[in-house]
């Protein structure tokens, strides 16, 4: 038994390690604050702003900024960040807690702070923005593409993204429906679009998406392990989670989970089918075929920094997709699914579809070639509900060298600087994603997820939502 004095050096320990998360998590933020003041840059997309400058937000001013500053800083401030939660996981498994109170404070402020500055990170916002003046003029993103709209005379749509500009929307109609929404209280600024959408979504698609698809699974909620939900619950469920499918395809994921979780309760798995169905049939019926079409050709896409050039690349290889890859990760995908599905141990029983959603996002996280930091929520907003473990660090490594390779919003230019983020990304992160995989795999089939509690078996009966110490 540990005497006082260990006790107290344990405590005061765990309180340090807070006060370092904290500080670490502020210096990473305010890294990014001073990115996104800096305006326009190799991370902060160009937009048009309102007419008259102090007329409102999005607000930027130029301080002119070196590009390596912008992107080395911004490597730092994900370093900072990793390391931050990093400590803080430490703190939290000593028995430190953050005051609920202040903590929600200063997630408001820092959120208040970034809705009135440029996105930065990525061009997804502008082209969000483009999509959805593209409906408001009474066009379809899903058959027409940015240089499409640009030649009917559409100049909001001159400054879309090189990678997007002969692409269609390949979002759901649900996740349409709110880009129309910003663009309609937008108007004719791109900034005020973005800045309307960065309220709703935080710059990400995702953010929409994962709230419904969160609200799914916590809906599913039942008394006793093993228990039947009934079918109201699981109706909503099912409403939640297809309202996330109609925003993005991947959600669907949750609904895999969920049906599992409801296996042997034949009323309250049909129920769940109905809210699905429910949710998704009438925004699709509007949007029409083009929005399912788009969905199987985005299916043959790889991004430059996947797992997989880490076998080819040496062999002299500089193709991002040789013949068969996405065939081959499918496979590859399937399998893990099948083996996190098997091995990740069901330690939140009252909120049953948690396990399984979160052991098919992982597989699909890890294995898919197509892959982008952002798609994480999909796993971190089921961690929060799930027991701390080892699981989490191999999650949050696989991040943070994930978030180093995008902090670039615009192509850089030829040099010293591009040629570092190219290695960095097809080779540092593309081995870290390999590293995670293994690690995964290793979790799951040794069982050593580093529990700080009793066994899964004997903590059945406790509250689902109770932290490991």
């Amino acid at each position: 038994m540990a005497s006082v004095s260990d006790r107290d050096e344990r405590g005061a320990s765990a309180t340090r390690l807070l006060a370092v998360s904290v500080a670490a998590i502020v210096v990473s933020l305010l890294i990014m604050v001073v990115a996104c003041i800096n305006g326009p840059s190799v991370s902060v997309p160009g937009l048009t702003h309102p007419a008259g400058f102090g007329s409102g937000p999005p607000w930027w001013h130029p301080l002119h900024l070196h590009p390596a500053v912008v992107l080395l800083s911004l490597w730092a401030a994900a370093v900072f960040a990793v390391a931050g939660v990093a400590a803080g996981l430490v703190a939290v498994s000593r028995g430190a807690r953050l005051p609920v109170r202040p903590l929600l404070v200063g997630v408001f402020v820092v959120i208040a702070i970034f809705t009135v500055l440029p996105p930065g990170g990525s061009t997804d916002a502008v082209s969000y923005g483009i999509d959805g003046a593209m409906v408001a003029a009474g066009h379809n993103p899903y058959v027409m593409t940015p240089n499409e709209f640009l030649a009917t005379g559409a100049q909001i749509a001159r400054n879309s993204p090189k990678t997007w500009q002969n692409s269609l929307s390949d979002y759901g109609p649900l996740a349409t429906a709110s880009e129309w929404a910003a663009a309609e209280l937008g108007g004719n600024s791109m900034a005020r679009i973005t800045l309307l959408w960065e309220i709703v979504a935080s710059g990400h698609i995702d953010g929409i998406a994962v709230a419904f698809g969160l609200a799914g699974i916590v809906v599913l909620r039942v008394s006793r392990p093993g228990a039947d939900p009934g079918p109201g619950r699981a109706l909503a469920s099912g409403l939640f989670i297809g309202a996330a499918i109609a925003v993005k395809a991947p959600f669907a994921l949750f609904a895999l989970g969920a049906a599992w979780a409801l296996r042997r309760h034949l009323a309250a798995a049909c129920a769940l089918a109905v809210g699905c169905l429910l949710a998704l049939a009438p925004p699709y019926l509007v949007s029409g075929r083009p929005a399912v079409t788009v969905l199987l050709h985005r299916g043959n896409q790889v991004t430059w920094d996947n797992l997989y050039q880490v076998f080819w690349r040496p062999l002299g290889y500089t193709t991002y997709q040789p013949a068969h890859l996405v065939a081959v990760a499918a496979v590859l995908t399937v399998i893990v699914a099948v083996i996190t599905c098997l091995r990740l141990p069901p330690r939140v029983p009252l909120l049953p579809a948690v396990t399984p959603s979160l052991a098919l996002s992982l597989a699909w996280i890890f294995m898919w070639p197509f892959q982008r930091p952002w798609y994480d929520v999909m796993i971190i907003v089921l961690l929060v509900l799930y027991p701390a473990s080892r699981l989490d660090w191999v999650v949050l490594s696989r991040l943070g060298f994930a978030a180093i390779t995008y902090m670039d919003a615009i192509g850089l230019p030829q040099g010293r600087l591009l040629s570092l983020q190219m290695f960095e990304g097809e080779w540092i992160t593309s081995t870290a994603r390999l590293l995670t995989v293994a690690a995964l795999l290793w979790l799951c089939l040794s069982g050593r997820w580093g529990w700080r509690s009793r066994p899964a078996e004997s903590s059945v009966t406790e509250p689902a939502l109770q932290p490991l110490t």
